[in-house]
């Protein structure tokens, strides 16, 4: 079953974390979060070939399938790979939303571009180019010259990294900076704060969004 597919990275405090409560909590982080947050290329392609291998698992099953009892395991093994597809496709839903809003920023900041990966970059660029090709037709064109530019720096949409993000610490932190105040953060707290104060530990999985 999916079960016995574990993955070689994991949380520190659980070596038992299957990938799938890996994509759940990075698929979460993903939605929750204002910023886009770096692509997880190891997670996905791990989730990915497990995909397959199990749609090839269910297919031998249906093949030899005799009676209700192995239709019925089937039936359970579908539903589960359903739920794993849904989360994985919505990763990537929730991401490119993000690059089709923030594009010119993405663009405009390496290290923000950084976070995508090669397919996602290469989106963002067609995107934005088609976006400008677009504006410059149906706006700038009738706008005197040197407005144009002013127009199209106005248009950059950037993440609200100061809204305030509920997060869920998965392992003892000891006490953190935020803004100007140290606050002690302990494996099992439920803590709200600004996501700029918390961005990095949301990257290195020490804490989840919820």
């Amino acid at each position: 079953g999916w079960s016995r597919y574990r993955m070689d990275y994991v949380n520190n405090d659980d070596d038992q974390t299957s990938y799938d409560l890996l994509l759940k909590r990075v698929w979460r982080n993903e939605r929750c979060s204002p910023t886009l947050l770096p692509y997880e290329k190891e997670l996905v392609e791990t989730v990915d070939l497990a995909i397959k291998d199990q749609d090839s698992c269910i297919e031998e099953l249906r093949k030899m399938s005799k009676d209700s009892t192995t239709d019925f395991m089937i039936s359970l093994l579908e539903l589960e790979l359903d739920r794993i597809k849904f989360m994985l496709n919505s990763y990537h839903r929730d991401r490119l939303k993000k690059i089709q809003q923030f594009h010119a920023h993405l663009l405009a900041n390496k290290s923000e571009f950084d976070m995508m990966s090669p397919l996602e970059q290469k989106f963002c660029e067609q995107f934005t180019d088609l976006f400008e090709k677009h504006f410059n037709n149906c706006f700038l064109s009738g706008i005197p010259e040197k407005l144009q530019k002013l127009n199209l720096q106005y248009m950059i949409v950037k993440p609200e990294v100061d809204n305030h993000v509920f997060v869920h610490v998965l392992e003892d932190l000891g006490d953190v900076q935020v803004g100007d105040a140290e606050l002690e953060m302990n494996s099992g707290d439920f803590v709200c704060m600004k996501f700029s104060d918390i961005a990095s530990l949301v990257e290195q999985q020490k804490v989840e969004l919820v």
